[in-house]
């Protein structure tokens, strides 16, 4: 089996990882020659490390463009590509790029997988139709079941669409499993008193995943006993972002752009919060803290509801509520024991190998069908 993957870059991201983890587990079980198509990043330095089978190859192109014309070249580009290696399936999880994937794959009769990772605004009917792009997979994977729900009522043909939740690789996040000159380096690294609980945070630092509910939150708690850590890059200069660094330095939240051993970061931290305050598509990071035992507090919305649903150590609270998030933490913070049934969950629902073995399924039957 050849697989092209379509992808704007390999920097770090929801998406990125995905597709990372699920080449690992190909790579695992030696299955299958994959051909890497994107503006690279640093996720292909690891990926170039790891390919003992010499079955992942990279493409570099920029098929995230908008440029219509530059649309029309990637098209031309992408199909002397598929005529070159001859790949059996083409696997996209960005709109831009996939726009040209579609113009290629039906000049070339080669099927098309489309992911979607995201819940994408519609606000005109432009918006509309350039989404579309992406409901016109011959097979559409939904990461949640909210996403399913969310692109069902626009997809002509619902039998297309297969949920495949995200998997995550819990022997990497295994409580049991952290190292602990690792672990006593990371509370070092990030200056931990060992005295106060630690609400840790894993977010670009952009509008929609709240920062600033988190700051208006730690600003209403003028006694509290937090140390609180935020991992995120900064994704533009803008007001909001200089706003969001001016509040972290008054409230004394510690910042920092990347962290390498994000499972040794989640086994130092007690809370793991997230406060988007659009719905996640799935919620990666909570399904990581959720593997590691950790108490997880989201906004109820999106992937997380689901994620968070039958865990005994996951609290959610209403989204953009502040107020409603320092009660939810204090209340946390009074409570001598919480039990921790999370990683069960994530083991049986949500695992790397089980997004491998659907994947995989997906393919074959894809290809087997088409016609």
């Amino acid at each position: 089996m050849k697989i092209f993957h379509v992808i704007p870059s390999l920097n770090q991201g929801g998406v990125e990882k995905n597709l990372v983890d699920l080449i690992s587990g190909f790579s695992d079980q030696n299955y299958g020659t994959h051909y890497i198509i994107s503006e690279g990043g640093i996720y292909e330095r690891e990926m170039k490390k790891n390919n003992s089978n010499k079955n992942i190859h990279f493409i570099r192109m920029n098929a995230a463009t908008k440029n219509p014309f530059y649309i029309l070249f990637n098209i031309l580009r992408i199909k002397s590509l598929i005529q070159k290696y001859q790949p059996d399936i083409v696997h996209v999880r960005s709109r831009a790029p996939a726009w040209s994937i579609l113009g290629a794959c039906r000049l070339t009769h080669t099927p098309m997988i489309t992911s979607y990772h995201g819940t994408y605004s519609e606000k005109n009917k432009f918006k509309k139709f350039y989404n579309s792009v992406m409901l016109n997979g011959d097979r559409i994977i939904a990461i949640s079941r909210y996403i399913h729900r969310h692109i069902s009522s626009a997809c002509e043909n619902n039998d297309k669409i297969r949920i495949i939740h995200e998997g995550i690789d819990t022997n990497v996040f295994n409580p049991e499993t952290i190292d602990i000159h690792a672990k006593n380096e990371m509370i070092k690294k990030l200056n931990l008193s060992g005295t106060k609980k630690v609400i840790g945070i894993i977010a670009r630092i952009t509008h929609w995943k709240g920062l600033h509910i988190l700051c208006d939150a730690i600003k209403s708690m003028p006694r509290h006993n937090f140390e609180i850590v935020v991992v995120g890059s900064l994704a533009k200069k803008s007001p909001y972002t200089q706003h969001i660094l001016n509040q972290f330095k008054d409230l004394n939240i510690t910042h920092l752009e990347h962290i390498d051993d994000i499972p040794t970061f989640l086994s130092v931290i007690d809370i793991l919060c997230s406060t988007s305050v659009q719905p996640e598509a799935f919620g990666r990071t909570m399904a990581e803290g959720l593997a590691m035992n950790k108490i997880v507090v989201a906004s109820a919305h999106g992937g997380a509801i689901e994620l968070c649903a039958d865990c005994s150590n996951a609290y959610l609270y209403p989204p953009g509520n502040s107020q409603k998030l320092a009660e939810l933490l204090q209340e946390i913070a009074e409570k001598k024991d919480i039990p921790r049934d999370s990683r069960l969950k994530i083991m049986e629902e949500y695992s790397l190998q089980s997004m491998v073995e659907q994947t995989k399924e997906l393919y074959e039957e894809t290809v087997s069908q088409y016609d």
